[in-house]
């Protein structure tokens, strides 16, 4: 099995989940925010009992579920960072052959 193909399904399963999270937060937003309209446009609807929905719950998980992805996506991208160690290596081995190539030999040039 290719470890990075599975990384990668992984980090789409996440992106997916954030998109939906944040999808369903905007609209339960949308949503109390249409009902506070219509509350304030409609004099009549003060007080008589009229069914509320409470939300607040179902927000609170979609959110708490938004926040452990962002983390989980977060370690996921750390895991594929190279350490400081390996990034100092690789630097140190350009430099070597950038110091090797320089300072540029002049090209042979063609005499007529």
């Amino acid at each position: 099995m290719n470890a990075s193909r599975d990384a990668n399904q992984r980090l789409q399963r996440l992106e997916e989940t954030i998109s939906r999270c944040e999808n369903e937060i905007h609209a339960v937003l949308e949503d109390a925010l249409d009902h506070a309209r219509s509350v304030e446009a409609d004099d009549s609807g003060r007080g008589d009992g009229e069914d509320v929905r409470d939300d607040w719950p179902r927000l609170s998980r979609l959110c708490d579920r938004l926040t452990r992805a962002h983390l989980a996506r977060d370690r996921l991208h750390e895991r594929t960072m190279s350490s400081p160690t390996e990034i100092r290596i690789k630097v140190e081995a350009a430099e070597r052959m950038v110091a090797r190539a320089w300072p540029p030999r002049p090209r042979p040039t063609r005499r007529n």
